[in-house]
């Protein structure tokens, strides 16, 4: 309704939207990232209409609460829009632990991060 009331108003009220768009990521010191931003109505409802699908409960035992299946469905979006390409090294593994584990806990980590990126999700 708004924008057959007033159209230019409205133009220059969404093109203000997109000048003010922001995101920052932040580092922490053990290695996660802090996310914050501001998003037009249109640029947030397209991240919105990615994110919907991959956030539903997998099962009725997905005991999730929704802003970490947002979390983990922002993660897969990223993951399924580019190739990864991951390096494992032995300081991944537990400190202390002998090689031969930490050998064997890389390959395992690897080998779970390969299987995820091939994971498609049904609708």
């Amino acid at each position: 309704y708004r924008h057959s009331a007033d159209a230019k108003a409205y133009a220059a009220e969404q093109a203000e939207q997109v000048e003010n768009r922001r995101l920052s990521l932040s580092r922490w010191e053990d290695g996660s990232y802090l996310i914050s931003g501001v998003l037009d109505a249109v640029g947030g409802a397209a991240l919105r209409m990615a994110l919907e699908p991959l956030a539903r409960k997998l099962s009725k035992d997905d005991d999730r609460n929704r802003e970490r299946r947002l979390a983990d469905a922002l993660v897969e979006f990223v993951e399924r829009s580019q190739p990864v390409q991951l390096q494992a090294h032995s300081r991944d593994c537990v400190a202390g632990a002998p090689k031969e584990r930490c050998s064997a806990c890389a390959v395992r980590r690897v080998r779970r991060w390969s299987s995820r990126s091939q994971y498609r999700r049904r609708p």
